[in-house]
């Protein structure tokens, strides 16, 4: 990794550690270049817009899930189980919740709020990346009917970020990931 790609990641973790402990109200470029020490025009030199330094916060985390579901699949050739491990073992420590959660708390109807936009690119990749795993499982299906199974289990996985925190000590008593794969699988079966 070059000095600038380290730079640049730097940027994203301290961004992303700031979000999710002060919230959205107060996340601004100006206040991760403080965080970071560095002046706002050296931020906006890797990030020029907000929205550009969200959308950047999103791919780290789509590539970082991605980068781990790859090198878990390697191990274990059953991609849903591999992909519903992955989503159920991380709901502790889903920083992309927070980040997605913050910004939807942002989102106004005119759709020119930066965390509109990199919520709209985080989920077309999102969807993207879910077909390419359920295209593998059944190839034939067409381009309507995947996207639809694609967005009922990302709703799944999505419902799951939330009402985990809360739920794991209160009332989910049973075996998650095996409810989770079931549903996943008659999703994609129907």
């Amino acid at each position: 990794m070059n000095k600038r790609e380290m730079k640049k990641l730097e940027i994203l973790t301290i961004a992303e550690e700031l979000l999710a402990k002060q919230g959205s109200a107060n996340f601004s470029v100006r206040e991760v270049a403080k965080k970071c020490g560095h002046s706002l025009s050296s931020i906006q030199y890797y990030f020029p817009t907000l929205t550009d330094l969200l959308a950047a916060m999103f791919d780290k985390s789509m590539d970082d899930a991605i980068t781990r579901f790859n090198a878990l699949k390697q191990e274990d050739n059953n991609q849903l189980e591999v992909l519903v491990n992955m989503i159920v073992d991380g709901l502790d420590h889903a920083s992309i919740c927070k980040l997605a959660c913050e910004i939807w708390t942002t989102n106004d109807e005119s759709g020119e709020n930066p965390g509109q936009k990199a919520l709209l690119s985080f989920y077309s990749r999102y969807i993207e990346e879910m077909s390419n795993i359920i295209k593998q499982k059944i190839p034939y299906t067409n381009e309507s009917e995947l996207k639809q199974k694609v967005v009922m289990i990302i709703a799944l996985f999505e419902g799951l970020l939330v009402i985990y925190p809360l739920g794991k000590n209160n009332f989910i008593d049973f075996d998650l990931k095996e409810k989770v794969l079931n549903t996943v699988k008659l999703i994609i079966n129907t």
